[in-house]
């Protein structure tokens, strides 16, 4: 897999476990929304990282 794809990749999951976030919000109990947004922002940590050893 190319290096400068990787961070791409992460940042797009985060983005879906944000939106899936606001929506567990909104629709469920809020432990299910923070355990998303926890998984979103570890996959944004990922990408940060990634990006920085290019």
């Amino acid at each position: 897999m190319n290096k400068k794809t990787l961070p791409t990749i992460y940042y797009l999951t985060s983005l879906i476990f944000y939106v899936i976030c606001v929506i567990k919000f909104f629709n469920s109990s809020a432990s299910g929304g923070v355990l998303c947004l926890l998984i979103g922002s570890a996959f944004l940590y990922f990408g940060t990282n990634a990006k920085n050893n290019i």
